[in-house]
């Protein structure tokens, strides 16, 4: 019982590390520095977090996440647009590109999980870890080029609100309304040529758990062919084929 409840309590932390974080890259890269803002800052925080809080509290954690297009994401572009008179075009590609640059923080958390048997803890506790180094590096190093769009052509401005609007459509799509990326569904073929991180690194640890050096050797699999060249490595199965064969 201690297990589930811990999983639990990091889960809602880590939430809210990933609201932080969204908050805040968003903001900067509308160019909304927190010293010339700070009481936004605080009450943006604060009213945000009530809100994701009692939503995981009442409705639970899958229907929040289901939900924060329209819980947070939707609420903060209004914000930087409304409140900041910020165009709407840089209120929308700071807010989705804050989303994109959240995913850095997944990707260790499962990186780091996967020398833990995969806990969710651990990989709850990771990506916080990472949250704030993260958030330096993207005031540091992105916001600044996020900010100089405001000069740029509405043509340029399109594509930039392009490329992170199109990750967080497949995102939600197939891993948050569907399952369709996790259950191979005939669509996402199309979009394999698209990247997808996160199936990548499903699918790399799926199969280091099936082919660790434990159960291959459970299987009795001892033989192992290397595919440095694959017409030698392909006459190397062939000849052992033959040989099995005839013995």
């Amino acid at each position: 019982m201690i297990m589930p409840e811990l999983s639990s309590v990091f889960s809602l932390v880590n939430y809210a590390f990933v609201l932080f974080f969204g908050i805040v890259a968003a903001l900067y890269l509308a160019d909304i520095g927190f010293c010339d803002h700070k009481r936004v800052y605080v009450l943006t925080l604060f009213f945000f977090g009530i809100a994701q809080l009692l939503f995981y509290l009442i409705m639970g954690e899958s229907v929040l996440y289901k939900c924060y297009p329209f819980l947070i994401h939707i609420p903060l572009i209004a914000l930087i647009f409304l409140r900041f008179h910020r165009n709407l075009s840089i209120s929308a590609i700071s807010v989705l590109s804050a989303y994109l640059l959240c995913t850095p923080r997944k990707w260790f958390g499962t990186f780091v999980a996967f020398f833990f048997d995969r806990n969710p803890v651990v990989s709850n506790i990771a990506s916080i870890i990472i949250t704030i180094p993260l958030l330096v590096l993207v005031i540091r190093f992105v916001s600044p080029y996020i900010i100089r769009l405001k000069y740029e052509s509405r043509t340029t401005l399109l594509l930039f609100f392009l490329l992170p609007l199109v990750y967080y459509v497949l995102e939600y799509t197939f891993t948050v309304y569907t399952d369709l990326l996790y259950t191979g569904g005939a669509v996402v073929i199309d979009f394999m040529d698209s990247p997808g991180y996160e199936e990548l690194c499903r699918r790399f640890l799926a199969d280091a758990k099936d082919f660790s050096e434990e159960n291959l050797k459970n299987a009795g699999i001892t033989r192992r062919f290397e595919n440095k060249d694959m017409n030698a490595c392909l006459e190397e199965i062939k000849l052992f084929i033959q040989k099995a064969i005839l013995i």
